[in-house]
């Protein structure tokens, strides 16, 4: 796995070391799972959740903790690595979307992280009453170009994905396992599980 310094981590991210050192000191820094970080250092999967933690505190004045909180869910993302990688080479960019839904608060799960096209954020039912989510194809855009204004050779993390780490995704992960998670929270069977779920009548209900 390729290990950026500290210097280099905070450089692709746009981040003061000194600042970073305050906030990882403080638990404010992304969290990624033990095989997705470096030994030593910093791997680029670690470069990319603190860039993509920036990214929703710059753009919806989420706290240094919320925003922390969002980019250790980085994992959702394996599903669509390839397109990620590939959306800037199309014009315009392909967009893939990483964020939360939120739902009511009487459904449980309260909300899920998600990652995919916008298109595939259509579903009726369980309707979200909210949703953060940023581009998480243009972070990995600005991220190759820094990369390469910096002179970091991060090539073999971005080609071919058969090299990434892939993790054992559980069932919320990637879009479709994600809504199939809540179905099956709402009670609906595997085999009948869709992007449309039971009406609300029908909903799982916390109880008081």
């Amino acid at each position: 796995m390729i290990s950026l310094t500290r210097e280099q981590h905070c450089a692709l991210a746009k981040v003061d070391v000194q600042a970073f050192k305050t906030l990882q000191r403080y638990h404010r820094v992304p969290v990624l799972p033990e095989h997705l970080r470096a030994p030593k250092g910093f791997s680029p999967f670690e470069t990319l959740a603190l860039m993509t933690a920036v990214s929703f505190r710059e753009r919806f004045f989420l706290s240094h903790a919320q925003a922390a909180h969002l980019g250790s869910q980085l994992e959702v993302i394996f599903p669509h690595w390839s397109a990620i990688v590939d959306a800037g080479n199309s014009r315009p960019m392909n967009e893939i979307l990483f964020g939360k839904l939120y739902f009511a608060i009487d459904v449980t799960p309260p909300m899920i992280t998600v990652c995919g096209p916008p298109s595939e954020f259509g579903i009726e039912s369980p309707a979200p009453m909210g949703i953060i989510a940023l581009s998480i194809s243009r972070i990995v855009t600005v991220m190759r170009v820094r990369a390469d204004d910096l002179g970091i050779d991060l090539s073999e993390f971005w080609y071919p994905p058969a090299k990434l780490p892939t993790p054992q995704l559980d069932p919320s992960h990637g879009w479709d396992k994600a809504i199939a998670n809540v179905n099956a929270e709402l009670g609906i069977s595997k085999d009948a599980a869709t992007h449309t779920s039971k009406p609300a009548s029908q909903r799982k209900r916390r109880k008081p």
